[in-house]
């Protein structure tokens, strides 16, 4: 269940600001092109446009950025968080607090 759990988790949080920034990165939003790659290159091809194969391959790529990115930061956040956490605990372990009697 965990590893079926991480495996869903590791596609749908990077690919979710994926999914936005591809059709934004686009001037066209209701073409075809904002809704797949595959479907922007059949439509610039069939329109002859090197312009719009243009800003459909930009828009993937900017969008597989974001998603390597957001695949990248947020297991490093995560880390961070459980290091600050084992960090906080190692000094309250090795200084107590005063008033403890004595």
């Amino acid at each position: 269940m965990g590893k079926k759990l991480g495996i869903a988790a590791g596609l749908t949080v990077p690919g979710s600001p994926a999914t936005v920034v591809h059709p934004a990165g686009l001037a066209l939003p209701c073409s075809p092109a904002a809704v797949s790659v595959v479907d922007g290159g059949r439509e610039a091809a069939a329109r002859g446009d090197l312009g719009l194969l243009r800003d459909v391959r930009a828009a993937f790529t900017g969008a597989c950025d974001v998603a390597g990115l957001t695949g990248v930061a947020v297991p490093a956040l995560v880390l961070v968080l459980t290091r600050a956490r084992r960090w906080e605990e190692r000094a309250t372990a090795r200084c107590p607090r005063a008033g403890g009697g004595g």
